[in-house]
């Protein structure tokens, strides 16, 4: 915990199927982070916390349900054809009133299968990491970020 450490890393199917770029909001492949500092999911952190990787040596480890469990709240739900935007087909994503995300699962005359659950919600996934350096090999450099509701944000 709290080593600075530069992996490589991949996330698959625990079928070995690569995972739908649209359906992740964080980098993958090669980074640096601090473990258990965030910025990452929560169960990539706690599977490395404490794993014994070597340099240069490729390490294969199971996360499960790193996105939680599927909520039947959350779907399918189905959603009168009429309220849906016309055009909609399976596979697109449709924007909710409470700021939500839902993506598609079927469309019919009369009604449009809505799913808000994250794609991957229940499932196990697996990591292969490779440790690239070792632990704190670089030292750490301030940054400074700002923010604001009209630029965006800036280094």
């Amino acid at each position: 915990s709290g080593d600075h450490i530069r992996i490589h890393y991949t996330l698959t199917t625990t079928s070995g199927l690569p995972l739908d770029g649209a359906e992740l909001t964080f980098d993958t492949e090669e980074v640096d982070l601090v473990v258990n500092a965030g910025g990452f999911i929560p169960p990539l952190h706690n599977a490395l916390n404490g794993a014994s990787l070597t340099v240069d040596q490729p390490e294969t480890l199971t996360l499960t349900k790193p996105f939680g469990e599927r909520d039947p709240r959350l779907g399918p739900i189905p959603v009168p054809a009429a309220n849906a935007p016309k055009g909609m087909k399976p596979g697109d994503r449709a924007g909710l009133s409470n700021g939500a995300t839902a993506r598609v699962i079927s469309v019919t005359d009369d009604k449009v299968m809505i799913d808000a659950n994250h794609l991957y919600a229940g499932e196990d996934l697996t990591l292969t990491v490779t440790l690239l350096e070792p632990p704190n090999h670089r030292a750490l450099e301030d940054a400074v970020f700002a923010a604001g509701c009209f630029w965006g944000v800036e280094l």
